[in-house]
C-alpha cells in the first residue's frame, strides 16, 4: 500500500480553500450587498472543489485512501493477464486454459525509442470449432529470435472475457537464452 499522505493533505487544502473562498463570497457579498463578489469568489472556489474531488477520485481508485475501497478487490490467488488496457487479475475459477502454436514475432513501429518493443504472436484452432484465435504476447525488450517459431506456449483466457488473456512465453525464452550460451 503506498503512503499518499502528501496527496492526502493536498485533497484536503484543495477541499478547505474551495468551502472557505465560497463562505468569504456569501458573508462578503451579504454584508456588502454587491452580488457580484459572491460571483468572483464562486468561480475559483468551484474549480478549488472540483480540483479536490479529482484528486479523490484518484485516490480512491489507486487505493491509497482507505485502502479497504480500492485494493481489496485485487487481492487473492490471482494470475497477472496481459491487456489492452493495462495488466488485468484473473482469478483461477474463471480461467480456460490451452497451448498455442507461435506464428512469429512483430515488432511495434509506433513505439520509436520504446524500450519494450518486440511481441511473440500466437494461434490456437479450437479442435471442436475449427475457430481461429490469435494472441500476443507481454511487450519484450529484445528479439526473441526465429527459433521460437513453431513452439508451442501456455495461453490463460478468461472465459467472461476473450481479450483478457495471458501469453506464458518465458518457458520458449528461457530455452532460447539457454541454447545462445552453450553455442
Amino acid at each position: 500500500m503506498k503512503d499518499n499522505r502528501k496527496e492526502i493533505g493536498l485533497t484536503a487544502a484543495l477541499f478547505l480553500l474551495g468551502v472557505g473562498c465560497a463562505a468569504a463570497g456569501v458573508i462578503l457579498s451579504i454584508r456588502l450587498e454587491k452580488t457580484w463578489i459572491f460571483t468572483v469568489c464562486s468561480i475559483p472556489a468551484a474549480m478549488l472543489l472540483a480540483g479536490g474531488g479529482m484528486k479523490l477520485y484518484n485516490l480512491i481508485r489507486d487505493g491509497g485512501l482507505g485502502s479497504g475501497i480500492g485494493s481489496r478487490a485485487r487481492t487473492g490467488t490471482r494470475t497477472e493477464t496481459r491487456t489492452s488496457g493495462g495488466i488485468y487479475k484473473m482469478p483461477r475459477k474463471h480461467r480456460t486454459e490451452f497451448d498455442a502454436e507461435v506464428m512469429g514475432v512483430t515488432r511495434n513501429l509506433r513505439l520509436e525509442g520504446e524500450k519494450e518493443v518486440f511481441y511473440i504472436v500466437c494461434r490456437y484452432v479450437d479442435p471442436d470449432t475449427g475457430e481461429e484465435s490469435t494472441y500476443t504476447s507481454r511487450p519484450l525488450s529484445e528479439y526473441p529470435g526465429k527459433e521460437v517459431i513453431g513452439k508451442t506456449v501456455h495461453v490463460t483466457v478468461d472465459p467472461h472475457d476473450p481479450g483478457k488473456y495471458q501469453v506464458d512465453i518465458d518457458p520458449i525464452l528461457t530455452k532460447k537464452q539457454t541454447d545462445r550460451t552453450e553455442s
